[in-house]
This record gives structure tokens, sequence and C-alpha cells, in this order.
């Protein structure tokens, strides 16, 4: 019978350390998922997979996020204390648009996150009524309003800081938007376009319909980004919006574009697992990265192909990586730029990752191999369910690759060339590390980034930034100097402050013994 993991802890006042029987511990959504005794203990099975942090509210103080990331083990948290909760009151001004009324229909409360790319978590929703709205029992730190109406672009996000409790005033201004997608100088009809409104954390998905053109009213101004899907391809362009009344944009899909395929040089039969990465550099200077999609057929097409110089960046399990890119350059004229893509096959060895606790295969996990110079990914492979992939490797030479498990950990592993399968064991997911930093006089030090060495195998910070993009977490500290790394392996831990391309310092400032459960490693700069 399967078990799933548990997790448990202590919640009390931070004022005198009291015991808060009855706090409610909730999931993303509010579901309730435990709810403290007379002694402030909670606990509770970890049932989904994807609950990655939960909160802890308890009328009258502040509601408490807690990270969770990976959970593969049972865990205990740290006591968790309360302390005297703010209010937030939005008072929402809905102003009329050609005569007519203004609906807000409901407001969220999200917390948001210091991180280049912040996660939202709902806190709160709640009708607006009487064109207000109060939020309650909420500690201090960054949120985010975020009304909305019927329509889908009748969104408006706006972020406040939160201290202390306050009173903050939200006007919703709508604009007539009209937004169309051409392919050269066709309209697209039944056109599908995803919008984001970026550093406003919200999404929505629009359709041009049968006349081409999607007819709206739009609450939120700035900087917009949108994805328009044409057949398996996505083409990206980005508009600021900041006008009072109305607005048109035409999203205009160059009618070009780059197609090819890649083949076995030998067999010239289709590569269908290939990858290409492809960066764009225009006639402007400017200079994008974005992966272009291979079907099974070892077919590729690049709708929308802007004037410049694209270089296709190919890699396939099994074949060597290219020495040279593959430049295609597309001019005015070029309605199609057709390219071949032959690859080399590599000697390589089949490596298998395993559980090192129970020997279960470290399925679906990307293995990843870095440019020379440490700084970048040469290749990225997954293993398959079984644990296998196959890393390019021949001759003396040694090759060093990372794996990052889906449930949590880092495995490094040395590879040499041989006939038989490597066995890798890779640690279990058991502990999760705390890490302070901290100038001498106890101040933090915010979006600093720390060089690990686990157990006498330093990870790049190449390999520390697709952990936190995989486990959707930060990769450096926040505003109150704190970084946290849960699902990470026990053993040996030295620390450094990343400084860039510079080497390690001969000893670290930090060395620290981890255990399973939660550990906590106080980094200090200067003196």
């Amino acid at each position: 019978m399967h078990r799933y993991p548990e997790i448990s802890g202590t919640v009390v006042a931070r004022k005198d350390a009291s015991p808060l029987a009855g706090a409610a511990i909730l999931n993303g959504g509010g579901k309730l998922l435990a709810t403290a005794d007379e002694r402030g203990r909670f606990r509770f099975q970890r049932t989904d997979t994807s609950l990655r942090m939960i909160s802890v509210a308890y009328p009258g103080y502040e509601t408490h996020l807690i990270q969770l990331g990976e959970v593969t083990s049972d865990r205990r948290l740290e006591i968790v204390q309360l302390g005297e909760g703010f209010t937030l009151t939005v008072a929402v001004e809905a102003v009329p648009h050609n005569g007519k009324p203004t609906v807000v229909k409901k407001a969220r409360l999200l917390r948001t996150t210091e991180a280049q790319n912040p996660i939202p978590f709902l806190i709160a929703e709640k009708s607006v009524a009487e064109n207000s709205v109060v939020f309650e029992d909420l500690e201090a730190g960054r949120y985010g309003v975020e009304l909305s109406g019927d329509e889908p672009l009748e969104q408006l996000f706006v972020p406040v800081d939160l201290a202390a409790s306050r009173t903050i005033d939200i006007a919703v201004r709508p604009l007539d938007v009209t937004i169309s997608a051409l392919l050269g100088d066709t309209v697209r009809v039944n056109t599908v376009i995803d919008l984001a409104a970026l550093r406003n954390l919200w999404r929505a998905t629009i359709n041009t319909g049968a006349s081409g053109e999607y007819k709206g009213l739009l609450w939120q101004r700035g900087l917009f980004a949108a994805n328009v899907h044409l057949e398996s391809w996505q083409f990206f362009a980005s508009r600021t919006i900041d006008t009072r009344t109305e607005a048109a944009w035409d999203i205009v899909v160059p009618d070009r574009r780059i197609t090819g395929s890649v083949v076995d040089a030998d067999t010239r039969r289709p590569v269908p697992d290939a990858a290409i990465h492809y960066d764009f550099k225009g006639g402007d200077g400017a200079i994008y990265g974005a992966m272009l999609p291979v079907d099974e057929n070892g077919q590729f097409v690049l709708f929308g192909a802007l004037r410049g110089e694209y270089e296709l960046h190919v890699a396939a399990p099994g074949y060597a990586v290219p020495d040279h890119s593959v430049s295609v350059v597309v001019d005015e004229q070029a309605k199609e730029s057709r390219v071949e893509i032959p690859l080399m096959r590599e000697p390589g060895r089949i490596v298998v990752f395993v559980d090192a606790a129970t020997g279960a295969p470290v399925a679906e996990a990307p293995v990843i191999e870095l440019r020379p110079d440490g700084r970048g990914v040469m290749r990225m492979l997954t293993t398959d369910d079984t644990g296998r992939a196959r890393v390019g490797v021949q001759g003396n030479e040694t090759k060093t690759v990372y794996v990052l498990p889906v449930s949590g950990s880092i495995g490094v592993a040395h590879i040499i060339s041989g006939e038989e399968p490597l066995r890798v064991e890779v640690p279990p997911p058991s502990s999760t590390i705390h890490i302070k930093t901290q100038m001498q006089d106890g101040s933090p030090v915010r979006s600093c980034r720390v060089l690990l060495r686990i157990n006498g195998e330093t990870i790049p910070p190449t390999v520390m930034s697709l952990f936190g993009s995989l486990h959707r977490i930060p990769s450096d500290s926040g505003s109150d100097g704190d970084l946290s790394l849960p699902g990470m392996p026990v053993g040996l831990y030295e620390l450094w402050p990343y400084r860039g391309s510079a080497p390690a310092e001969a000893a670290p400032p930090v060395r620290a013994n981890v255990a399973t459960g939660a550990s906590t490693i106080v980094l200090t700069f200067g003196g």
C-alpha cells in the first residue's frame, strides 16, 4: 500500500509562544488540509504531488506562507510563529465607459515573490460589493490585488507593499481594444492568441473569430506579450498599451518561414528526437533565442521568420553535437528558406541513474552537460522510464553530467567510455536547507547567489538555476536575505558567495553537515 509523506508542525503566537488551537492549514486554493489541536500541533498527508506551498491562518493573526518545494519523505516544519495581522482595504473606482457602467465582479489577493519570475500565491478571493473589499489577517510583505470582470481582458493587477494596515484606491478605466493577427497581408481568422500582462501577473486567451478581430475592453495599461498560435508554431510579439480611450493592435506575422529536416548523416533517415535551439540576430541588433519543435519525421518549420540571421543549434540523443551551428540568413524577398541538417552518430555510454536509497530508477529527469566554460548548457538529455540516458563520451575522455530528479536532489556523475551500462546512484532529496545571507551587522543581503559544493562536488550556478526553474523556487536570496532550497541531499556542504566567473576561494567561508530534515546555514559577508 502506497504511503504518502506526512507534514507536521506546531503553530504558536509570536508574542508569548502560546499554542494557537484551531489554526487552519490551507493549500493554494484555500482548501483545509489540517487544523491545529489544543497544543497547536497539526499533521496531514501530502497526497497532492503538486502542492508546493501552504498557508497557516488564525483569526486576528497574520496568514503565514510556507514554501514546501518537493516532499518525498515525512517532514516536520519549524515552529510557525504568528504575529498580529494587518488589514488591507481596497476602494474601487469603476469609471463608466461609453455611457455604460463598469462592473468589477471579483477581487483576488495574491502574495508574490521577489524572484525574477514571481509565482503568485492566492491568499483570498472575494466578491466586490459597493466598490469596496477588505482583506484581513495579513502578514507584512509584497502582494498584488487583481480585479476582474466578465470578459477575458477585464483584469487589472496592482502591486501592494504591506507593512501595516492600510487603504488603497484603485481606479478601473476601461479602453476599447481591437486585436488581430495577420500572416503577411492576410488576416487570420479564428486564431488563438495568448496575452500576458508582463509584470502584472495575469494571462488571458482570446480568439479573433470569423471576423479576424477580437474586440473588447482592456483594464490594464503597460507592457503586454502575445503568442499567436500558428499550426505547431507560436509567434511572439510585444507592445506597450498606455492610451486612455482606445487601442488597435495588429500583430503582423511575416509571411516568411524557415523549413528543414534533421537527418542521419550516413543513412539520410530522419532523426525524430532532435532538439533545435535557435539564436536570432536582427538588423537592429536585437538578439533572442527560443526552442524550435521537431516532429517525428525530423521536420521543422519556423513561421514568421524575421529579417536577419538565425543560428540553429541542433542536438539529438546518440548523435555528436555539431562543431558549428547552422546559419540561415533571411532577407526581404525570401518567403521560404530550406535547410537540411545532417548529424553524425556519436560513441556513447548508457548511464543508469537510480535512487541511492531505494534503487528505483530516476525517470524522466533532465541530464545536463555544460559547456567547457561551465556557463551554459551544451546538451540536455532526459532519462527514460528505466532511468537510462546515453551520454556521448569517447576515447580517454571524462565527461561530467548533472541529473535533476523531478522529486528533488542533485546528482553528479563523471562518465568514461565503456561498453557496459554505468550505474549511478543519486542521493535522495532528504533535507530542506534555509540559507540566511547577512552582513556583519546582521542586515540581510538581497539577491545573493550562492556557490555550493556538496560532498566534494561543485554545483555550477547554471545547474542551480535549472534546479530552481524545475522546482519553481528562486535561485537567489529574497529581500529578507533568505534562500530556501527544498529537496536537497544530505552531507557536507561548502558555501561561497557567487562572484560571476571568479573561482571559489581556497577555503569556503562556511562548511556545514546537513542531515535529514530542515537545516539553517548562515553566510556572513564582510569582516
